[in-house]
């Protein structure tokens, strides 16, 4: 992780880090590059506060801002948004969430009171792993704050997996080193997170299809009804 130099109340500067991001070397290089080092290094810096104490509505909210940043963000232009408008995705994403609030209550308090509160980086997209031969940093951290670590691992692997070409990339879940809580839970939500980055053409290398769009369109409405069906 970048030294840190200086900070105030408005501003946060950082150690300037060398090397190109994991997004770029995954596009130019085609290759599965393994970032388990990274997030166990983030996963083991436990926040310090010992008496800081999880919110669960803070955790329920980054599932939501995870979810709806795959759908309608992404690392390319507005331009790229295929067969449905920024608009009409921000409309799914509310009425979407919205059918499920009461199933990511029940997960998001599941997991405030069985686990620990960590230092998470709050934004961990493939532009803020900076790739430097074999070593890995995380910069960008004026979003971090304390949750679990699921928040970061479910916005960052679905990216991951696309753009590896692999859609099954990195589910050894041994790789983070989660309690059985929240490996049960990551299993049964991650099909949904990985379905709403195929929705979105800014996060492919290539061009969606209308059939391809569509697909991933159904595939996502199938996963919600899921999430709503299984036993919690």
């Amino acid at each position: 992780m970048p030294d840190l130099i200086d900070y105030d109340e408005n501003y946060l500067v950082i150690e300037r880090i060398n090397g190109e991001t994991l997004r770029k070397s995954l596009l130019e290089n085609n290759e599965l590059l393994c970032c388990s080092k990274v997030i166990i290094e983030l996963f083991d810096r436990k926040y310090k506060k010992s008496s800081e104490k999880l919110s669960w509505q803070l955790i329920n909210q980054s599932f939501k801002r995870s979810y709806g940043n795959l759908i309608c963000s992404g690392p390319e232009d507005a331009s790229k948004l295929g067969l449905i408008s920024v608009k009409i995705r921000k409309v799914f994403i509310k009425l979407s969430y919205a059918f499920l609030k009461k199933d990511f209550v029940k997960i998001s308090k599941k997991l405030a009171l069985s686990e620990d509160a960590y230092y998470l980086h709050g934004d961990l997209h493939l532009n803020n792993i900076i790739v430097n031969g074999s070593r890995y940093y995380l910069i960008d951290w004026e979003t971090s704050y304390s949750g679990v670590r699921i928040n970061d691992i479910i916005y960052f692997l679905p990216q991951y997996a696309i753009l590896s070409k692999d859609l099954n990339a990195m589910l050894g879940w041994e790789y983070f080193g989660l309690s059985s809580v929240e490996t049960k839970v990551l299993k049964n939500i991650y099909p949904l997170y990985l379905s709403a980055i195929m929705t979105n053409p800014r996060f492919h290398r290539e061009q969606l299809t209308f059939f391809q769009e569509l697909s991933a369109w159904l595939k996502l409405s199938l996963n919600i009804i899921k999430i709503k069906l299984q036993k919690k």
